[in-house]
This record gives C-alpha cells, structure tokens and sequence, in this order.
C-alpha cells in the first residue's frame, strides 16, 4: 500500500443491506471503512478522506450517481482513487465502463468471493503487478496481433484493445495474446475478455477488450512506463 499501513475502503450504495454486508465483508478483513447512501455524500468523504484507496460504488442512487461522483472527484482532485462500480441495471456497458476508468464492473447479485479477489488484486503493491501466471478450467484461446510498433498498441491501465475482424472469443474467456512488432520483437500476455464488439461502428472497430492477468518480466517492463504516466487513462480503452 502507499498512502496507509491499513487500506481504506469507501462503499457507496443507497441499498442499505447490500451496503451493510459489504460493511462487515471489509471490515473483517480488516480494512477501514467509509460509507455513504448516495453519490453527493460519497464526494464529500472522498474530499475529506484523501487516504480512501479504493471505492466501491453502486450507479444508480440518488442525489448524485455513481459515475457523477468519480466524474465531480476529478474535477477537483489530481489523485483519484482506484475505484469499481456495481449496477443492477443496463446503465452503461462494461467497454463504457472500462474506458471510464474503472478497475471492474459488478451486476448485481454479484458473487461476493468476486468483490474480494479484484478488490485484493487492485490494492497489491504495483511490483505484485502481473507476476503470477493464472490456472484457467477454461480453455486458453490463443491470438495473434501483429503491430507496426509499441505506439500502436491500444493500452490501458489494466489491459488492451486487441483489434479483430475474426475469432471473437466470449465474454471472461482466457486468452494467450501474442504481439509481434515490424522490427522483430514481440510480447506474450494472458488475460480475461472483458467485453467484446463484434461489428466495428463509426467511431469504433470490432475486436474486444482484454483486461491483463498476467505479463512476463520483460513484457511487464515494457508495459509499464507507458500506464503510469496518467491515472485518468482508461482501464481497458475501446480502441
């Protein structure tokens, strides 16, 4: 952790059961917590609690929403949190909600073992960062993308737009990507498709997002320097 010996939560959802429960989830895992109904409430206690490490907040409440509270935060503080959202309805989709900047997206009823491990792995130390090499049941898809370069690689904080005309994998598919650049050199990532879009739009080409699990070292220090510079890119971007 970097701001506290003891990692702070804040849980924003007007449901105040679900809130409750997710109150004691923490608490008996010993974080510290803070918690509000709505978003205007949320704000404020980001505003006053500049150590908060991580929020955890419902869309849809009153007052303020969800995403109007991160938005409002950002407009006046340089230093946001990581932050995960949870919804019960179709508000916005997981690509809007990734390139937003959020580390997960929840839909209610969740599976609580779920919150815990991305909640676990977002507050890691950075050098924990893609080291271990997860165990799939599902079977590994393998991809391959070829790139003129690293400057045309499509990276978020938390992982990658991987561009696709074919082969669309499904949603929480583990995939083994590998990236060959024009001068020879090329990288090896695994990670979870977090959202897929198979008919390229307008704005957009088809291909899916590809939320990072794990990098080898070399990769890793590829990848790195060119997330840390900004906290306000996207988690995975749409394109």
């Amino acid at each position: 952790m970097e701001k506290g010996d003891v990692p702070s939560i804040l849980i924003v959802d007007d449901e105040e059961l679900l809130r409750s429960m997710l109150v004691l989830n923490f608490e008996n895992q010993g974080f510290k917590i803070f918690q509000a109904d709505n978003g205007k409430t949320g704000l404020e206690l980001l505003q006053q609690h500049p150590e908060i490490d991580l929020v955890l907040s419902d869309i849809r409440m009153p007052l303020m929403d969800g995403i109007g509270m991160i938005q409002a935060y950002k407009k006046i503080n340089n230093e946001v949190p990581i932050f995960m959202m949870m919804t019960g309805y179709s508000d916005l989709s997981p690509e809007e909600i990734y390139d937003f900047g959020a580390n997960a997206l929840f839909q209610k009823p969740f599976n609580r073992g779920q919150i815990n491990e991305a909640v676990k792995a977002a507050l890691a130390p950075k050098a924990m960062l893609w080291t271990q090499k997860p165990e799939y049941k599902e079977k590994t898809v393998l991809q391959e993308l070829n790139l003129k370069d690293m400057a045309s690689l499509s990276l978020g904080r938390g992982g990658l737009f991987v561009p696709t005309k074919e082969r669309f994998p499904q949603v929480e598919t583990p995939v083994n990507t590998n990236i060959h650049f024009e001068n020879g050199e090329s990288m090896e990532l695994t990670g979870l498709v977090r959202w897929v879009r198979k008919t390229a739009t307008s704005q957009y080409p088809s291909g899916y997002g590809l939320e990072i699990t794990y990098a080898d070292p070399e990769s890793k220090a590829r990848l790195l320097p060119q997330i840390q510079s900004s906290k306000y890119i996207p988690f995975i971007p749409k394109c």
